[in-house]
């Protein structure tokens, strides 16, 4: 989506019409497209399989597992493409598979039925799985973790496998992020576990094997790569605040968004008037009423970008009234911001008014983030440029994230926002001495997805 706002958004592609996988670090790849029949020749319909040949640089091929039925060739399953049958007692494997952690997989299948302990894939000499039990997609890399609901149809499944950071994503939406154990792949097997039972039952078009935990970029790409190919459905990150529903505000230091005192365009070092709210909903951002002095706006100051210059004096500060807008819980606020100096109390935002507060500050030297308590988090301030994404969330799962790195799940309190003051505490004192370049705020709590496509959008933009 283009804001048509003279923003200059860098962000990532949605599609790559000429991307394939062979284009990633891949390991294995492995289709229903590229198999052969017992005697090495090619395949009919209905044909037992001899070999999954493997398209990636490693000539890993799959074979039928001794212990097991060889998988069957099905024609047309999916969008007129061919599948590998795992039904029954069914599998395929390649003992000479070795992918050390971390590293990703991907894979288009379908179960012919839910219920029951049943393995897409693993590994046997060291374990690495997905398997179907007790109804849930259940991803293990030593450790099991409860993904979602198992269902029957067609899915685009990617595994980010890296330890306490892992992340399952279906039909390209994350479904849950966390640790899976940090195994090594040796040995795959398609359609049961390691010891040859708890058959998968099912069906696989295409699989591939990524060394390394792939780029939001690199998993957008593999992902419509197979949606396109499959006809299946995919979920795409955003690429800026306006693609995530509920927006609120957002303004950003970008020169067409800014005016001066006496409303004319702002040009390098003259005192800010107005910053002109890019959500369409008209709060803008003014004077604050209880201190004399403005932000000073410079034409560049993180990433060669245009910010908001709060130091120099004691505070400096921008506002928008505490009846403007009142929002309950949850909320989420991002700020991109880069400090000059780090003693004294710095107050990067909040509220406008002393019962509606939503905060993040800096006491003694340590970020926190407050919505009636405060709660400090592990990350220290210092003069590298961050941006920083708070979500508030009625304890529930409120989080403060710096540059894509959870900093503190604590619970911050249930306090409404009303109002908001950016560079300093409500009452314009506190402020912070640095550099502001964008703030955005949406009236809810981002999905998993949703944060990974700001956080990119951001980074991007900026180059943190």
């Amino acid at each position: 989506m283009s804001l048509g706002l003279g923003l200059g958004i860098n962000k990532y592609k949605k599609v790559d019409s000429g991307f394939t996988p062979a284009k990633l670090n891949l390991a294995g790849w492995y289709s229903a497209e590229n198999v052969l029949d017992e005697l090495g020749d090619s395949i009919s319909d209905g044909e037992v399989i001899g070999t999954i040949v493997d398209q990636g640089p490693n000539g890993w091929d799959l074979v039928k597992h001794p212990s097991a039925s060889a998988a069957l060739w099905e024609e047309g399953s999916i969008n007129s493409l061919p599948s590998i049958d795992l039904s029954g007692t069914r599998a395929m494997w390649g003992d000479d598979v070795e992918v050390n952690n971390p590293f990703t997989i991907c894979c288009v299948f379908k179960h012919n039925a839910i219920g029951g302990n049943k393995f897409v894939y693993d590994g046997i000499t060291e374990r690495v799985a997905l398997r179907q039990g007790s109804n849930l997609d259940k991803p293990f890399a030593g450790t099991s973790l409860d993904a979602q609901g198992s269902d029957a149809n067609w899915n685009i499944v990617t595994v980010l496998y890296q330890g306490t950071t892992s992340q399952f994503i279906k039909n390209g939406e994350i479904i849950v992020i966390g640790d899976m154990g940090s195994n090594n792949l040796s040995d795959l097997i398609i359609g049961a576990n390691n010891n040859i039972e708890n058959f998968f039952d099912g069906k696989i078009a295409e699989m591939v094997i990524i060394n390394g935990a792939v780029s939001l970029q690199e998993r957008i790409d593999l992902e419509n790569f197979f949606s396109e190919k499959y006809n299946i459905t995919v979920s795409t990150p955003p690429s800026n605040p306006s693609e995530v529903s509920s927006l609120i505000a957002w303004w950003d230091a970008d020169t067409t968004n800014v005016l001066d005192t006496v409303g004319g365009a702002i040009v390098d070092g003259v005192e800010v008037g107005t910053v002109n709210d890019l959500s369409g909903n008209g709060h803008n951002l003014t004077k604050h009423p209880s201190i004399a002095n403005r932000p000073i706006w410079r034409s560049t100051g993180i990433g060669g970008k245009p910010v908001f210059d709060f130091s120099g004096v004691s505070d400096r500060s921008l506002y928008i009234s505490g009846s403007a807008f009142i929002l309950n819980q949850p909320t989420t606020i991002a700020v991109v911001f880069k400090l000059t100096d780090t003693t004294g109390a710095t107050y990067l935002y909040d509220g406008a008014v002393s019962n509606r507060r939503q905060a993040m500050f800096a006491i003694p030297t340590n970020w926190s983030y407050f919505a009636g308590s405060q709660r400090t988090s592990n990350k220290a301030e210092d003069l590298n440029e961050t941006y920083a994404l708070a979500i508030y969330n009625n304890a529930g799962s409120s989080s403060l994230r710096f540059n894509g790195v959870l900093a503190s799940g604590a619970d911050p309190g249930s306090s409404t926002l009303g109002g908001f003051t950016l560079g300093s505490r409500f009452g314009g004192d506190g402020g912070m001495k640095g550099y502001i370049a964008e703030a955005i705020i949406w009236d809810k709590a981002l999905t998993d997805n949703e944060i990974l496509g700001i956080e990119q959008y951001l980074t991007n933009k900026y180059g943190i």
